[in-house]
């Protein structure tokens, strides 16, 4: 069996967007029950690394000879051809890569075990994040993984990681397979024999192989290609969409954005809610930062288990899911300072589900819902900031000063149930976009990107809930999500996680030059939702 293979679409748009410094990865943060010893987190993360080909692959360049004798075919159709007349565009393929399987690495390759006396505090976790997290970015040709762990004190974990193999819900499955493992030393008896903390024996496995791709006692893959196990098909929509929005003069957008809002006017019959000159675009203003200075501002917030239970009760009741009540309230942080311009909200779409189980066949992973990867569509509803200033009062206009916030965080549900019926309609649809990838280059595309507005307003990720098994030895209490430039990039990100111990925690953050226009998102984001779980 090969041990390379060419990369897929998804895989080519990540790694550019890491080689022109534009951030491509995520960490999560774990805080579990019991200590980790170095013996224990070794025969953890062994048994995770040979299950999954995306912990012990790299991208490298090709040789020249690779190149004439394997190069990467782009998909000829008639439309594709259309697409290629009427665009003019550069499709040769440029510096072409492979995914290959790594020699081998030793566990102090890819994990640390530090001491950080203030990271059970809001502040200190932040601190350490920005410090020494954020900017750390991976790189490519060499013989270390696109993936890191820290353990901090014994009983916290980071899991930080390029985007290129691993999405945000490969980052969960991480954690969930992480505590399952860790409880079935527990129980098969073997932790005993595990829980040496003596220095000479940690050095010593410190510097061990943790992963060798001769080792005859596992099978050896590669990562799935994501576009052949899930349907990444452009439609005719995306094609003449991606036509119209390169060549139809600025006007007519105008026009189309008008007609958007009329007809989000017609829905809640008022023709109020009809924007001045929506654009597609949020232009606050002019986005001069550096690619690799990704944040500015976070904030955590955390809500308990009860109060999540009412949130999703109220959510229920009022045919809706907590999704689209977040992303409401975030859309209600952003309108007082969207100067009636569109508010656009980017959410990642897991696409585990579309996934053929019979692809699977010959993987180790056989459940769609546990592979690491990206497996991902992408969705950006549109919010006229018109309607929402409806719920948010503006900024009074004489002295600058804000209303009082009790009076800015009343959630109208009518436009909760209209996000959830765009999630609903488009959710499938925001495959096809991404497919689009297989038709042009991909080099281009991102190279275009730099240096212009963000794609998005706010990126929103919301990956799911952490269960713990009543009879599990060690439990996670609390998990953190943090991505400062989601997959669309934004000017702000929320990204949600969930245990059933710790509740809900959600991170907001945003990119420098928004300081005054974050504080009041955060202020009204939380405002809204309190203001729910207090109604409920």
């Amino acid at each position: 069996m090969s041990h390379s293979r060419n990369l897929s679409p998804m895989e080519e748009f990540f790694r550019w967007r890491n080689i022109y410094e534009i951030y491509s990865g995520y960490m999560m943060y774990g805080e579990f029950s019991k200590e980790f010893t170095v013996p224990a987190l070794y025969k953890i993360l062994e048994n995770m690394i040979y299950k999954h080909p995306e912990m012990y692959c790299q991208f490298f360049d090709k040789t020249e000879e690779e190149v004439k004798s394997n190069p990467k075919k782009l998909k000829y159709s008639w439309d594709y051809i259309l697409l290629r007349i009427l665009t003019t565009s550069n499709f040769k393929n440029g510096p072409e890569a492979k995914i290959s399987v790594l020699n081998s690495f030793k566990m102090e390759d890819v994990v640390e075990f530090i001491d950080v006396p203030d990271i059970d505090t809001e502040q200190g976790l932040i601190k350490y994040i920005t410090e020494n997290v954020i900017n750390d970015n991976f790189h490519y040709n060499n013989q270390k993984p696109l993936w890191k762990v820290t353990v901090i004190n014994r009983k916290n974990i980071i899991f930080y990681s390029d985007h290129t193999f691993f999405d945000g819900n490969s980052g969960i499955n991480f954690f969930r397979e992480l505590k399952d493992e860790f409880n079935e030393l527990y129980k098969n008896g073997e932790i005993e024999k595990l829980l040496s903390t003596e220095k000479e024996t940690e050095e010593k496995i410190m510097k061990s192989e943790i992963f060798s791709s001769v080792d005859s006692k596992h099978e050896i893959g590669l990562p799935l290609d994501t576009f052949k196990i899930c349907p990444y098909t452009p439609s005719n929509k995306d094609f003449w969409g991606i036509i119209l929005s390169a060549f139809i003069p600025s006007f007519m957008k105008k026009l189309l954005s008008f007609f958007y809002n009329k007809v989000f006017a017609r829905i809640f019959k008022s023709d109020k809610y009809i924007t001045k000159s929506a654009c597609s675009d949020v232009l606050w203003k002019e986005d001069e930062n550096k690619p690799r200075v990704w944040i500015d501002q976070i904030k955590f917030l955390n809500y308990s288990p009860d109060e999540v239970n009412i949130l999703v009760e109220i959510c229920r009741r009022n045919e809706v899911k907590l999704t689209s009540l977040i992303s409401t309230a975030c859309a209600m942080g952003v309108a007082p300072y969207a100067n009636s311009k569109d508010i656009r909200i980017g959410i990642p779409i897991n696409g585990r589900k579309l996934v053929n189980p019979e692809s699977l066949k010959n993987n180790s992973i056989k459940d769609p819902l546990k592979l690491f990867g990206v497996i991902i569509g992408e969705i950006t509803p549109v919010f006229p900031s018109k309607v929402l200033n409806e719920s948010v009062d503006a900024i009074d206009e004489e002295n600058g000063q804000e209303v009082e916030l009790k009076n800015r965080t009343r959630v109208d549900w009518d436009i909760v149930r209209w996000f959830q019926n765009e999630l609903n309609v488009n959710g499938d649809d925001s495959f096809g976009g991404i497919g689009m990838l297989d038709y042009i280059n991909v080099q281009e595309f991102v190279q275009e990107t730099l240096g212009k507005p963000k794609h998005v307003t706010l990126e929103l990720s919301n990956v799911g809930v952490v269960k713990n098994n009543k009879d599990d030895y060690v439990k996670l209490n609390q998990i953190y999500f943090h991505q400062p430039n989601g997959v669309g990039g934004g000017y702000h990100g929320c990204n949600v996680i969930s245990t059933d111990i710790g509740g809900m925690t959600i991170s907001l953050c945003t990119i420098p030059g928004f300081k005054r226009e974050f504080e009041t998102l955060y202020k009204i984001f939380d405002a809204t939702l309190k203001r729910v779980i207090a109604l409920g």
